[in-house]
C-alpha cells in the first residue's frame, strides 16, 4: 500500500462506505491515513466514534499529549522511541490506534512502523527455535506513575490456533517490560530470539517512515504494527485514541452490511 493513499475524513464519519474502507484497508494492510482532517481533538474523537466507543486508557479514553514531560512516558518527551506495540501492561492491549498531529514547530520526529506479523512470519521460516520461544514465554508487562498502575503479560506472539496458526496478535514493549524469572539456559535462549525479533521488524527494507501532520491521521493495527518516533525538536501537539479489538470487529462486520 502506498502510504500517499488517502481515505477522506467527510467520507468516514458520513457514510458507511467510507468507514468500511477504512476498516478494510487496516484489516488488510495494517494502516490507513485519513486526509482533509480537521485540525482540532473535536474532529479527530468524532473520526474515532464512528468505529464505536473508545478504548479507556490509563490516559482517558481520549488523549492530547505533547513533549511536557507530564506523564513518565517517553512519549511526553521528544526523544527517540523505538519499534513497540502500545498497551503491553493491559490484560489484553487495545486493537487500533490513531494519532493526529494538532501543531507542530520543529523539526524531525517521523513515524516508523513496522509490521511485526510479516516479521514473525520471516522468523517462523528462518529459524522456528525462536518463533516458537516468542509464542510460549510469557512476558509481563507494568506501567506505574503514582496512582496508575497496571499489569499485563502475554507472549510475544499469539497464534490463532497451536502451534502452526497465523499469528494474531503481537505484543513487544521493552519499554513496560518487567524482569521475570526463567531457567538459565531458557532465558538465554528468549533473550537471543527477543534480539532477533527487534532486528527483523527494523531490517531495511521493513519499515515505513512517515511524517505526522496536521490534517492527516493515522490509523494502525497495535495487533500488527509496531510503531516507532524520531526525535525531535521544537514543540509538538498531538491527540489520538485506542480502540478494543472487539469494537474494531465489530465496526467492521456492521459497515459491510448484510
Amino acid at each position: 500500500m502506498r502510504l500517499t493513499t488517502f481515505i477522506h475524513y467527510d467520507a468516514v464519519v458520513s457514510t458507511d462506505a467510507g468507514l468500511w474502507r477504512l476498516l478494510d484497508r487496516v484489516k488488510s494492510h495494517g494502516l490507513a491515513l485519513i486526509g482533509e482532517v480537521p485540525v482540532s481533538a473535536a474532529a479527530t474523537r468524532a473520526l474515532l466514534e464512528r468505529v464505536g466507543p473508545l478504548f479507556p486508557s490509563l490516559f482517558g479514553d481520549f488523549w492530547e499529549f505533547s513533549n511536557d514531560a507530564s506523564y513518565v512516558d517517553l512519549a511526553y518527551t521528544n526523544k527517540a522511541i523505538a519499534l513497540h506495540t502500545d498497551g503491553t501492561y493491559y490484560p489484553e492491549p487495545p486493537r487500533l490506534e490513531v494519532f493526529h498531529c494538532l501543531r507542530f514547530e520543529g523539526e524531525g520526529g517521523h513515524s516508523v512502523l513496522s509490521d511485526g506479523v510479516a516479521a514473525a512470519e520471516r522468523l517462523r521460516t528462518s529459524d522456528r527455535a525462536v518463533f516458537d520461544l516468542l509464542r510460549e514465554v510469557r512476558v509481563p508487562a507494568r506501567y506505574l506513575d503514582g496512582e496508575l498502575d497496571s499489569r499485563g503479560e502475554h507472549p510475544v506472539l499469539t497464534l490463532e490456533d497451536g502451534s502452526d496458526g497465523t499469528v494474531r496478535r503481537v505484543c513487544f514493549n521493552p519499554y513496560d517490560r518487567q524482569p521475570f524469572d526463567l531457567e538459565v539456559e531458557r532465558r538465554a535462549a528468549f533473550e537471543a530470539a527477543w534480539r532477533a525479533y527487534a532486528q527483523e521488524v527494523a531490517r531495511p527494507g521493513a519499515t515505513h517512515r512517515l511524517p505526522l501532520q496536521p490534517g492527516t491521521a493515522l490509523m494502525f493495527d497495535n495487533w500488527r504494527m509496531l510503531h516507532a518516533r524520531e526525535a525531535f525538536t521544537g514543540e509538538r501537539h498531538l491527540c489520538g485514541a485506542y480502540v478494543s479489538h472487539e469494537v474494531f470487529e465489530r465496526s467492521l462486520a456492521a459497515a459491510m452490511g448484510p
